[in-house]
């Protein structure tokens, strides 16, 4: 198996991620995310190209990666960390989503 990073750490990143790159709105367009998390978590290559039935033997030629990133933003949409007031394919922090951001970034550099 692939040792991707674990869900928690996808999330802070993606949160850190939108907040550090998203401007005065801390929105991000969705596709510009995958790499520069990937790069962020030093995900390689042939990580980033396995496909969902590569890692999980499901069928399905997506990327495995891209599936990983969906899931680390469903997981902070439902928990009211990001906005849809950015509209479809921008990813947008809720005042929430800053603080918790906030709290990962200003802890990073401690």
């Amino acid at each position: 198996m692939i040792p991707f990073p674990t869900r928690e750490q996808l999330r802070i990143a993606l949160l850190v991620y939108i907040y550090e790159n998203g401007g005065t709105d801390h929105a991000v367009l969705a596709s510009s995310t995958y790499d520069a998390l990937a790069d962020h978590l030093k995900v390689s290559m042939s990580e980033r190209k396995a496909s969902r039935n590569d890692i999980h033997g499901d069928g399905r030629p997506e990327p495995a990666w891209h599936s990983m990133v969906q899931y680390a933003r469903r997981d902070i949409l439902h928990t009211g960390l990001l906005s849809l007031d950015g509209g479809r394919g921008v990813w947008m922090l809720s005042p929430p989503g800053v603080q918790a951001a906030e709290r990962h970034t200003v802890g990073a550099r401690d």
